[in-house]
């Protein structure tokens, strides 16, 4: 498919004429014009949301990864990342091809500012508390032996974390404390009020972003801390990776999306509340709020190696079982019992 890129020619221009008005506060101070940026989001997302759905299906297909505590964080983060490149990618990617928003509606800039900023939220708070989970999972799994504790300790928290981020943020679009203001030329519209009432932005920004980022952070590193200490300090006896390697890597490679791709915006939104002027993160803010884009790309990825290990190992197993059951059988042909021998 063609797209021809030269009605959007006023924003690439990168000289310094003061008549110049740029569409996206990222291209003031960035190299990266509204084309490559493009390029670089429309690209990987097509083989990351073949990746999403192939993922989704090995993990609902098989009944065993299905019924799984593990997976139950990773199916909901897949399901609601693959909602968010089948719909804020492609609102994206036209305002980087048009130079603004189409069609020009309030609805389609809440539609933009809701799954951006509600579902990126949820799938955050999520990776937190799937962080968190699996300090139970490892460490006390009696709190989820029976069906009323799996309800209170892992599907409740769950249902919490879905139900609050969207009806958080449709609660503030529904019912804003000031006027939505629309710019169709600005990314997100400029729309929400949330953007412009200083408390709403704080808790936003505090809650929902930073504390959500810190906290994968926090309980990613203690994970793997608490499990040479209670292996191998406390028992004195030797890691047992065997039993929870596995678990571990997915873990720290999913949360290691997260902290290579968000927390660099966290550390400079957490400097700005601090005091710290803004003029000194003004440069370096575009670039990590575009490279946030790339953890919804890489995320279907990781999760699909992870999977594939399991379903190799697992084949692995079963065929030197066949095998180990073929040479038991053909050596007890050779060796007839007593009965036979008379």
């Amino acid at each position: 498919m063609h797209m021809n890129f030269s009605y959007n020619n006023e924003f690439l221009n990168l000289s310094d004429d003061d008549d110049h008005d740029d569409h996206d506060d990222f291209d003031d101070d960035s190299a990266i014009s509204p084309t490559i940026r493009f390029w670089m989001l429309l690209i990987p997302s097509i083989p990351a949301i073949i990746c999403s759905f192939t993922v989704l299906y090995l993990l609902l297909n098989n009944r065993e990864h299905r019924r799984s505590l593990n997976h139950r964080v990773i199916i909901i983060q897949l399901t609601g990342g693959l909602i968010y490149l089948l719909t804020h990618f492609p609102i994206y990617l036209n305002y980087l091809r048009l130079g603004y928003v189409w069609p020009q509606t309030p609805a389609m800039c809440q539609l933009w500012w809701f799954v951006g900023d509600g579902y990126a939220d949820t799938m955050t708070i999520l990776m937190a508390w799937g962080s968190f989970e699996r300090h139970i999972l490892i460490f006390h799994d009696r709190w989820v032996a029976t069906s009323r504790k799996r309800i209170f300790v892992h599907y409740l928290p769950i249902t919490l974390i879905i139900i609050y981020s969207p009806l958080y943020y449709l609660i503030v679009m529904g019912f804003p404390p000031c006027e939505n203001i629309y710019d169709y030329t600005e990314k997100s519209c400029s729309s929400s009020c949330l953007y412009r009432n200083d408390i709403l932005l704080m808790y936003d920004t505090l809650i929902n972003d930073i504390l959500a980022t810190l906290l994968v952070a926090i309980f990613s590193i203690s994970l793997i801390i608490r499990v040479i200490w209670h292996s191998h300090v406390r028992f004195r006896r030797p890691i047992q990776w065997r039993k929870h390697r596995k678990i571990i890597i997915i873990l720290v490679s999913i949360s290691m999306i997260y902290l290579v791709f968000n927390l660099p915006m966290m550390i400079l939104k957490l400097t700005q509340l601090c005091g710290v002027s803004q003029d000194i993160g003004e440069h370096f803010e575009p670039y990590f709020d575009f490279i946030n884009y790339f953890i919804f790309i890489i995320y279907p990825f990781i999760c699909l190696g992870t999977i594939l290990t399991k379903f190799w190992k697992s084949r692995q197993q079963q065929t030197v079982g066949i095998i180990a059951m073929t040479n038991t059988q053909r050596t007890k042909s050779h060796f007839p019992t007593t009965q036979q021998l008379h």
